[in-house]
């Protein structure tokens, strides 16, 4: 899931940050709001920041039940609707000339604040998105298990190919064994020394008597 702001959040935060923004200005260049009257210089921006802030508490208000209702619901999501309302309406009566109070100037920063920490708490999910996470869960952990229980596998054919080595390699070599044909006759060295032997001791040698003598030694 990934948390962003929405748009609603970013326009009511940036409006209710104009206000405290304009009167930490004024107090950076030494004035107070008496000097940014009508008529003089800084009027111009006092109606711009105005303009600006205009909805800014009725907006963050809305802001907050809106990411309430979205999942983003902590101490401070309740406690900044109901503050931003408040200020709202105590706005209303300093207006109406009910009730003077001077002190709301401070209000902005106080209610941005508590936004802003409203803001920084993450969504919640809801329940189709638990389970998905719970579902995601369930098969990393079967993936995790056919893993492991490859790797076991996997040592065990290592072992077996292991042991088949030294099993070869403990065995003797194989007696190799020369084999010389000999009028169509197999014969080994031994036999076809001992027929050269045999034939040196005779007086006359022929074909045919090779091939008794062959036929003799190989019991054909």
């Amino acid at each position: 899931m990934i948390d962003k702001m929405s748009k609603l959040e970013k326009v009511a935060l940036s409006s209710a940050v104009s206000g405290a923004v304009f009167n930490v200005f004024l107090y950076g260049i030494g004035e107070t709001l008496a000097g940014a009257n009508e008529g003089t210089p800084l009027f111009t921006a006092r109606v711009l920041f105005a303009v600006l802030q205009a909805a800014a508490f009725d907006l963050v208000a809305i802001a907050t039940v809106m990411g309430m209702r979205n999942g983003r619901r902590s101490r401070w999501s309740m406690a900044t609707a109901v503050a931003s309302a408040l200020v709202s309406a105590a706005i209303a009566l300093d207006v109406a000339g009910v009730l003077g109070m001077p002190w709301l100037h401070a209000a902005n920063a106080l209610i941005v604040l508590a936004f802003t920490l409203h803001l920084l708490t993450p969504p919640q999910m809801d329940a189709s998105e638990r389970q998905e996470l719970a579902r995601l869960r369930q098969d990393t952990t079967a993936a995790r298990q056919e893993l492991a229980a490859n790797e076991m596998l996997l040592t065990a054919e290592r072992q077996n190919v292991a042991g088949l080595r030294r099993e070869l390699a403990a065995r003797p070599e194989p007696e190799t064994v020369e084999v010389i044909y000999v009028a169509k006759h197999r014969l080994t060295w031994p036999q076809v020394e001992q027929l050269a032997y045999t034939l040196r001791q005779l007086e006359s040698v022929n074909q045919s008597t090779i091939r008794r003598r062959v036929a003799a030694l190989t019991g054909e």
